[in-house]
Formats: C-alpha cells, structure tokens, sequence
C-alpha cells in the first residue's frame, strides 16, 4: 500500500487508478507501445517477427531498453493489466487504440469472411 498526499494509506486498486493516465502518457512519450509493436509486427518482414510467449518478456526487453528501474516496471505491468493486458500481445491488442498487430489480426478476419 501506498499513501496519499495526507498520509493515509490508500489502496491498491485506487493507486493504480491514480497513476494510470501519468504511466499511459509517459509509455506513450518514450514509445513503448511503438516499439513493442515493432517486435511483434514488424513493419518489414525480414526483420524477423517474435511470438508472444503468453508473458511480458518482450516488453520487459522494451521496458529495460528504455531505462525504467525495476519499481517502474512492477508500476507500468499492473496498470497494463488493470487495462486488460496478460501478455505483450494482449498490451497491442487491449490497451493501445492502434496497433499494426490489432490491424493485422481483423484483417485476417475480414479476409476468411468473418
């Protein structure tokens, strides 16, 4: 638990919901969900596309690249999840409006006539 700017102890669901736009804007800002994306969708195909792993290992590479400590990551994957995310593809396809990966998958859908 953390405390609010009174001092009393606030709970977890409520510091998420909290912190949630700041973390969101500063993703954003440094291009995290860009850059994820670009390891899961690849905008040119021979650059080698990787497979989520039903983990966060893809963004934690992302994440750590851009210099955020460990107490940032334990911030940035709960509010991923409180937005859906289980899983680096699952932070494209829940989380971000737009994603190449997103795009992709209802293309895919739309091309089988479904």
């Amino acid at each position: 638990m953390t405390d609010d700017d009174r001092g009393e102890p606030i709970d977890e669901g409520e510091y998420i919901c909290s912190i949630s736009p700041d973390v969101i804007r500063v993703l954003m800002g440094r291009r995290f969900f860009e850059l994820l994306d670009d390891r899961l969708c690849p905008v040119l195909k021979e650059a080698g596309r990787e497979k989520c792993k039903s983990d966060f290992a893809a963004s934690e590479i992302v994440l750590d690249s851009l210099g955020f400590t460990e107490d940032d990551k334990e911030d940035i994957f709960a509010v991923l999840k409180s937005r859906g995310a289980r899983c680096d593809c699952e932070i494209l396809y829940n989380v971000v409006e737009k994603s190449r990966l997103k795009s992709e998958h209802w293309k895919a859908h739309a091309a089988r006539g479904e």
